[in-house]
């Protein structure tokens, strides 16, 4: 691509970042689903009233240990029960196996011996990420991935008793676009609490809004510092300086003791030296302490043309390692322009930008990139939460959806949901959300997260420093520790 066209696609794309998609979280399903698509009356969101009952306790969601025993089966078009599944934009019914008969929106499930029954009114909760623009390549499938969530919730336990519905909006990148999102939410669709919001961007749009009307954000990329300093903010997983920190200990731990770093310029309050890469700069006793050696520390574009400055930069300084705080196709060209100057490092990502068409550049089919997560990675199924979600996603949706944003979004809503799991009144509040997320004390939803523990105290300081591991090989993303959070010597914002 010359300068020129690129010039000119990253203008249309700035353009599209601005104004913002108004697309609803019904568009996101409609066009990615194997035929599961519901849509109430017209309104944003979905309607997935199933019949959602008590929360097991085993802290991987409310579900039924006898209600789901594996992957659905069924023959494509049928639904878990046997009926056929609604074509896209025909309101369908999220049920799950064994639950009895489901409830409709606002009123109790028949039988009062089903621990799945609910009662109340139905809850919303909302959603904002973004999917277009100049970060959206990165968020694909979040939305998807919340409405599988609630409809995993509503086939039992639903949300503290009630029926959940999740509305979702994108917001192109843009902190005006985002705030008249969330008013709009607030306001109209009454939601009591976001979940699962990833929008580094635009984020600063609305942290003061949610301060001053009191709703809570749960879980999200947690990358930026509102999900740290802000009350209403109640992180997923670590800061992400100790992801930087952890991409650092992985490189050191595979023999690259020299690392080089290169961190966006775009987002600097989750790429630069106040975050990702905080304990990144040269000469950083963070990374001594560790064995390693910071030799180069610079900012780049994700607009970039070229990285091949860069590359004979950190092959200069002797780099065996480079740490590469951008999106993933900048990460994908920067190992390519390496490989162009027979540099051939270890090449480590962050959770962030992590992009499926990673896999597709040859330069990082070699057994050389590797990325830590915040939270469980979607490759593995070991624990029961991410076993969880693999099932779920297989009944409700028909097909996995990769990267690290709809794993984390799923994750986000099982972390609201083990919030309320000891029930909500008949008229909830925002209040009552917060009040149960204080409930959460060391606390991995059956693997999906880092121990969580939240307190009032700010900055947010009740997450485990760890982290789950996922690399690239022949082809394909892989967990070589599965499950595992591996813990770093490292620290959020102080």
């Amino acid at each position: 691509m010359t300068v020129g066209l690129l010039v000119g696609a990253l203008t249309a794309t700035l353009a599209l970042s601005g104004c913002g998609s108004r697309r609803d979280s019904q568009e996101f399903v409609a066009a990615n689903s194997a035929g599961v698509v519901a849509a109430p009356d017209g309104s944003t969101g979905f309607d997935t009233g199933a019949a959602p009952g008590a929360d097991t306790g085993a802290g991987i969601g409310a579900v039924d240990p006898g209600a789901v025993a594996g992957p659905d089966t069924t023959a494509p078009g049928q639904s878990a029960g046997g009926a056929a599944t609604a074509a896209p934009g025909k309101a369908t019914t999220a049920g799950g196996a064994s639950t009895g008969t489901a409830a409709q929106p606002g009123k109790a499930a028949a039988g009062s011996g089903n621990k799945c029954a609910t009662s109340g009114s139905v809850v919303t909760l909302g959603n904002i990420s973004t999917q277009s623009g100049l970060l959206g390549e990165l968020f694909k499938g979040l939305p998807e991935a919340l409405q599988v969530w609630a409809k995993s919730a509503n086939a039992c336990g639903g949300f503290g008793g009630h029926p959940v519905r999740v509305v979702s909006a994108d917001d192109g990148g843009d902190p005006a676009t985002a705030l008249t999102i969330a008013q709009r939410m607030v306001q109209n669709d009454k939601v009591l609490a976001f979940i699962g919001l990833d929008m580094p961007l635009s984020v600063a749009g609305i942290e003061k809004y949610l301060k001053e009307v009191g709703v809570p954000s749960i879980g999200g990329d947690s990358s930026e510092l509102p999900f740290f300093e802000n009350p209403m903010f109640f992180p997923i997983g670590p800061f992400v300086s100790v992801i930087g920190a952890a991409d650092a200990e992985i490189a050191i731990s595979k023999g690259a003791k020299k690392i080089a770093v290169f961190y966006c310029t775009e987002i600097p309050n989750s790429c630069g030296p106040v975050a990702a890469s905080k304990d990144l700069q040269v000469g950083s006793p963070v990374v001594k302490a560790m064995g390693g050696e910071i030799v180069l520390s610079q900012k780049a574009s994700v607009v970039a043309p070229s990285y091949t400055s860069q590359c004979i930069a950190a092959k200069r300084a002797g780099a065996e390692a480079i740490i590469a705080i951008l999106d993933g196709p900048s990460v994908g060209r920067l190992a390519t322009n390496c490989h162009a100057q027979d540099y051939k490092p270890i090449f480590l990502g962050i959770s962030l930008g992590l992009s499926a068409n990673l896999t597709d550049y040859a330069a990082l089919n070699q057994n050389n990139f590797f990325a830590p997560l915040n939270t469980f990675p979607w490759v593995d199924a070991s624990l029961p939460g991410p076993k969880k979600y693999a099932e779920d996603l297989q009944k409700y949706f028909g097909r996995p959806l990769g990267g690290p944003s709809p794993a984390m979004a799923y994750a986000s809503g099982v972390l609201a949901a083990h919030a309320v799991r000891a029930g909500l009144p008949a008229n909830p509040t925002s209040a009552d959300v917060i009040k149960g997320l204080y409930t959460i004390k060391n606390e991995t939803l059956g693997g999906l997260v880092a121990p969580l523990t939240f307190t009032p105290k700010l900055p947010r300081d009740g997450i485990t420093s760890c982290y789950f591991l996922v690399a690239i090989s022949q082809g394909k993303f892989v967990a070589p520790e599965g499950s595992k959070c591996l813990k770093v010597n490292a620290k959020g914002p102080q």
